[in-house]
C-alpha cells in the first residue's frame, strides 16, 4: 500500500534515531491491520495517534483512517 510506504519515508526522515525503531513497529502494526480482511478502525486509529506528530505523518495517518470508512 503506498500510504504506508510513505508512512515509513516520512518516519525514517523525520523520527529520531532513538524512537525510529518502535515506531517503524507501530507502521508494521498498521500495515497488519490493512492486510486483514476486515481491518479494525478502533486498533488502527489508536495506533495511529501514538505516531509522533511530524511533517506529513500525521495527514499520512488520517488518510489512512478515511480508508476504513469507505
Amino acid at each position: 500500500m503506498e500510504q504506508i510506504t510513505l508512512l515509513r519515508q516520512e518516519v525514517n526522515n523525520l523520527v529520531a534515531s532513538d524512537d525510529k525503531q518502535s515506531t517503524l513497529e507501530i507502521v508494521d502494526a498498521i500495515e497488519a491491520q490493512f492486510q486483514l480482511t476486515s481491518p479494525s478502525k478502533v486498533v488502527i486509529s489508536t495506533l495511529i495517534n501514538t505516531l509522533p506528530n511530524l511533517g506529513s505523518i500525521a495527514s499520512i495517518g488520517s488518510f489512512l483512517i478515511s480508508l476504513i470508512d469507505s
